[in-house]
């Protein structure tokens, strides 16, 4: 389907590629203008609050989701220790759905299983995690780029923060 990041479209590419040379796909999303400055802002911001009362927390290979119909006391949804792991939240109409994928062969039944359970149209896609590294990290975020590519759903990347835009934020 497609994945768009402020109207960037990139349904047509066919290769999510390496993160760290010149193809397109996974490469051209992560280090676009917008992405970049998404990232930025998010890692200025303190995302290091603990909120005890209203929060809704997930273990490392785990995911939940919040119908906002039937759900009036959440006010915040997290995961830690998402270093070679991504952080992955849905927001789509009607609920919110937080994961934390641990191995590239999560995604599929995953967002199988949360996509089942959340309605259709768009969803933003908020993603946090993995740093620099090929044999990890990396596997995670092709996975996934992969996965909201084929998908019949719609996603639309509003942060996309992982590999080199977390390293070159702090260097």
């Amino acid at each position: 389907m497609v994945i768009s990041l402020n109207n960037a479209d990139h349904q047509n590419e066919e290769d999510p590629g390496s993160y760290n040379d010149n193809s397109q796909g996974l490469y051209s999303l992560l280090n676009s203008k917008t992405n970049i400055e998404a990232c930025k802002s998010f890692l200025h911001d303190d995302n290091s609050r603990i909120v005890e009362k209203h929060s809704l927390y997930v273990s490392q290979g785990e995911f939940s989701i919040i119908d906002f119909a039937t759900t009036h006391s959440i006010s915040w949804i997290g995961t830690d220790g998402a270093t070679t792991c991504h952080a992955v939240v849905l927001l789509g109409d009607n609920a919110v759905a937080v994961t934390h994928i641990d191995s590239p062969s999560s995604v599929d039944n995953v967002f199988a299983s949360i996509l089942e359970e959340m309605d259709g149209g768009v969803f933003s896609v908020f993603i946090v995690g993995g740093f620099t590294d090929e044999e990890h990290s990396a596997p995670i975020s092709k996975k996934l780029y992969r996965y909201f590519r084929n998908s019949p759903n719609e996603f639309s990347i509003n942060l996309w923060c992982t590999l080199d835009q977390k390293l070159n934020f702090f260097s």
